[in-house]
């Protein structure tokens, strides 16, 4: 496994150095010391898991959290570790899906519990990856099998203009789950998530998950106002709170729901972000 240390302290990170060095499957990448090193790194090295403090010149340790979980690939990498010397931040390394969390200074034993719980997790990704049943397969070909096509009702191939939420008058998506299938309406949609090989949409009173892709689920709003702003992002752009830059040129978006949900906007998704933006606001 690759493994990236985040730390700006050099004791601490020396100290973590040493200690997963002496596992033969763990290669270290280049460490980070700033929020903006980490969100470089992880980009050049695709790091399988991020031991990240909390504390970082330049921004969180949660926010570069949030960005990985944003960045998974379909094998759920890069996990995420957070290292700190206070235990008062352990329910909000939580909720950001941290696998693991470990106090300074470090303890041997409990380093190699973490080791070991991130290889299990990695085998239990790439056996799920291996044995994907058949029948979630059949549900995918069902639903894409009633799709629309480039040109069909609700599939407009023009871009959008004015208050594009008329459009979606009289439009509805037939999504497949795990049970079956359901019926949602393009202006429910807040977001959608791509989370390992299924796709996380939320709506507005719900989370749905679903058997197909982000690709496929962007292709059929095509011409609506929704807008994929991250690789693992589709986001409806009247359901945006505000946007607030973050780092080298990359920005995040506030949803509208109860959570005000942050999600991430590549540097090379915000021009036309905000020349989206632009077309319904004044």
């Amino acid at each position: 496994m690759i493994a990236l240390i985040v730390e700006d302290e050099w004791a601490a990170r020396d100290e973590l150095t040493a200690l997963l060095s002496t596992y033969e499957d763990v290669t270290l990448c280049p460490p980070a010391s700033t929020a903006r090193e980490a969100l470089e790194r992880m980009a050049a090295h695709h790091p399988d898991v991020i031991f990240l403090d909390i504390h970082l010149p330049g921004g969180s340790g949660v926010q570069v959290a949030r960005h990985a979980a944003m960045t998974r690939e379909v094998d759920g990498v890069p996990f995420v570790v957070f290292t700190t010397a206070y235990d008062r931040y352990a329910v909000e390394a939580f909720n950001v899906e941290a696998v693991d969390y470990l106090l300074k200074p470090y303890d041997p034993q409990r380093v190699f519990a973490t080791v070991s719980r991130i290889r299990q997790r990695i085998a239990n990704r790439l056996t799920s990856m291996a044995n994907r049943d058949s029948s979630s397969a059949n549900l995918l070909d069902a639903a894409m099998a009633v799709r629309p096509t480039p040109g069909s009702a609700g599939h407009d191939a023009g871009p959008p203009t004015g208050r594009t939420h008329l459009q979606t008058t009289g439009i509805r998506l037939l999504l497949a789950r795990r049970d079956g299938f359901v019926v949602v309406l393009p202006d429910q949609i807040r977001f959608a998530l791509r989370a390992d090989r299924v796709v996380e949409v939320h709506t507005l009173n719900s989370v749905i998950t679903v058997r197909t892709t982000l690709q496929d689920l962007e292709d059929r709003l095509h011409g609506l106002p929704f807008f994929r702003c991250h690789k693992s992002c589709l986001i409806h752009l009247h359901h945006i709170a505000s946007i607030r830059p973050w780092v080298n040129g990359a920005y995040t978006v506030v949803m509208d729901d109860p959570a005000h949900t942050e999600l991430p906007v590549s540097r090379h998704a915000a021009r036309a972000l905000f020349e989206r933006m632009r077309q319904f606001t004044r």
